[in-house]
């Protein structure tokens, strides 16, 4: 009797045991619903928010939400999940509005690239609320348009309604000299708040320049600008520079600010002029007329605007940055490690543009440094950017990992530059720099794919073991045409070359790998194809030259023995590796499945299996236990 009554308490204690696994499998199950739903329902409560009294508000910011897929733009999204930071620059001025914002300013010492030097100053304006008290923050937001070079941050302010501003800056691409803020501000409330731009602070332009107080000099004028009359304090004197006894002569113009009445949308235009001479010693006797002859280009620069409003100043700049990205590099995803996705690509590229000048683009009275070429001068730079000869030879770029380092601060953009220009410049691209960015950005698209120019032909050297991925180079200059160039990989593991142009006034011819077989004509609106081929001994997988006769020339001056169509190698056994994991993936997805579906068939059964407890304790006569069987 004793061991049944036994036997009956270990089946009473089995069955409890069953049912906490089943309240811990419930407990497990209700977490894991909650993980899933409470970020939905955040942005639900979110969204009911913005709907709301404070809706015009927070609609503002939550359409910013909507660039963070758009490779255009880089954001704080992105920022916050250590990707991006956010530069501007023309290549005389830069500055990361979201660290130290701190004024950078670029100079180029004879024989080497751009270097960075601390202004010690920060230009950015700053609002203070007369009503801060009464003020709570709600969100606050950046975006950087990687296309136009302009940077928005985006703050919300609530009280019984909201305020919003939105902050513009962008140094301007063709008057280099000017650092350009716009500010929008919208209030929703009944009433009216006061507001002060300030700038000038943290630290002050004149703890940066009073260093050497018997340099330091500080007048206030008054100036037309867009048929405004706005005073502007001119602060002038010397900088430390990169060496121990260097100075930078520097002038730099600042509007006067004042307290504005907010009612319902205000917008604020400020433009700060900057003006600085090179590097010199510090006990040179051009320390003096360096600092004249930057406080005079400053007040030229500034009358140069008389008669412009800020409207037109954002156009000449985005329209210059449009100029610039007229060539661009689009890859395809890839297979291997360790190479750079699209976004990292256009990114990067322009941070290299922004941080260099542009003479080919600059406005006639931008200043002297880079402006007022002659009409020959400018007749040279660009036969030099229609065929910069023996630019590029070497490795394509676009793998090279080093190249597209992602930075963390300004100094980081300026070693980024510096390994650019190094490689562009031992590949044959030596004269790059006289072009600014726009005979950059004409040697990277050449880098990226290996092609070379030569006194007769373009031709694409790259190794076909590069081509992993596609790639897609558009509007490349050759011979003042701009023609595209797409590498695509087919499915039996070879590649084939895609070329065509948009407008051409000049003929050109193309030829494939060793120039055999007859060159094609490239017609506008038209697509030659042409596949990657093979040659012994190697040649260029592609050529393109304006004479044909060359081209049927070169076939005989490259001595061809054998050609065969590139496959990549591997590639039959990638596709393998590949169907193995898939039969892997699915062998473990079902082993699973039938492990869920077991556990539930024991926990159906054991949850019909019924005790009668008061039993147990029935000396008189044995337990009755009844057993259901399965479902």
């Amino acid at each position: 009797m004793a061991n049944g009554v036994f036997s009956r308490l270990i089946s009473v204690v089995n069955i409890q045991a069953l049912r906490n696994r089943r309240n811990v499998a419930i407990i497990c199950i209700f977490a894991l619903l909650m993980v899933y739903l409470l970020p939905k329902a955040f942005r639900s409560t979110r969204s009911m928010l913005a709907s709301g009294s404070r809706g015009k508000c927070l609609n503002k910011l939550l359409e910013f939400d909507r660039v963070d897929s758009d490779e255009r733009f880089i954001s704080s999204t992105h920022h916050k999940n250590g990707f991006f930071l956010p530069y501007i620059g023309n290549g005389k001025l830069g500055i990361n509005p979201e660290s130290s914002t701190k004024l950078y300013l670029h100079d180029a010492p004879e024989g080497g690239v751009n270097v960075y030097i601390d202004s010690l100053f920060n230009p950015v304006i700053s609002i203070d609320m007369e009503s801060s008290s009464i003020l709570t923050e709600i969100r606050s937001e950046w975006s950087l348009n990687l296309e136009s070079g302009l940077y928005y941050k985006y703050t919300s302010y609530s009280t019984t309604e909201c305020l919003t501003v939105k902050h513009s800056i962008f140094a301007h691409r063709t008057r280099s000299s000017l650092l350009i803020q716009r500010i929008n501000i919208e209030n929703n409330n009944i009433h009216s708040i006061n507001i002060r731009p300030s700038m000038n602070k943290n630290p002050t332009i004149d703890e940066s320049l009073s260093r050497f107080s018997e340099k330091y000099s500080k007048s206030v004028i008054s100036t037309n600008i867009n048929d405004e009359s706005i005073e502007y304090t001119i602060y002038c004197g010397i900088i430390p520079a990169y060496e121990s006894n260097s100075i930078l002569p520097l002038c730099i113009a600042l509007p006067t600010t004042s307290v504005y009445e907010v009612r319902n949308i205000l917008e604020l235009n400020y433009i700060i002029g900057v003006e600085y001479g090179h590097v010199i010693d510090r006990d040179s006797s051009q320390v003096i007329s360096s600092i004249e002859d930057c406080k005079t280009r400053i007040l030229d620069d500034l009358k140069s605007l008389s008669q412009i409003s800020s409207s037109v100043l954002v156009e000449e700049h985005t329209a210059a940055w449009t100029q610039l990205w007229r060539s661009r590099l689009t890859v395809g995803p890839s297979g291997e490690r360790d190479v750079p996705h699209q976004s990292v690509i256009q990114y990067t590229i322009y941070n290299i543009l922004s941080s260099v000048d542009s003479p080919l683009l600059a406005h006639p009275t931008a200043g002297p440094d880079i402006m007022a070429l002659s009409l020959e001068r400018r007749t040279q730079l660009i036969q030099l950017l229609n065929n910069p000869e023996t630019c590029f030879r070497g490795h394509p770029t676009v793998d090279a990992v080093v190249l597209w380092q992602r930075p963390t601060d300004v100094l980081d953009i300026h070693e980024l530059v510096r390994r650019w220009t190094l490689t562009l410049d031992k590949h044959g691209c030596m004269k790059i720099p006289e072009l600014g960015a726009t005979g950059m950005m004409e040697a990277m698209m050449l880098s990226f794919a290996s092609l070379t120019f030569t006194h007769h032909h373009l031709e694409l050297t790259a190794d076909p073991h590069y081509f992993h991925r596609d790639i897609f180079l558009e509007r490349v200059n050759c011979e003042g045409c701009y023609i595209n160039l797409n590498i695509s990989l087919l499915s039996d593991g070879s590649a084939l070359l895609n070329v065509s142009t948009d407008s051409c006034d000049i003929n050109l011819y193309v030829c494939g790998a060793g120039c055999l077989d007859k060159p094609s004509p490239l017609i506008s609106s038209s697509t030659l194809s042409f596949p990657v081929k093979v040659t012994r001994p190697l040649t260029a997988l592609l050529y393109v030259a304006k004479n044909e006769k060359h081209l049927i020339e070169l076939k005989g001056a490259l001595h061809v023995r054998d050609l065969q169509l590139y496959r990549a190698e591997g590639y039959g056994s990638h596709r393998l590796m590949n169907a193995f994991w898939v039969i892997v993936a699915l062998a473990v997805v079902s082993f699973h499945v039938f492990l869920v579906v077991l556990v539930v068939r024991e926990w159906k059964r054991n949850r019909n299996m019924v005790v009668d407890l008061p039993t147990l304790y029935n000396t008189g006569r044995p337990g009755r236990k009844k057993l259901q069987g399965w479902i």
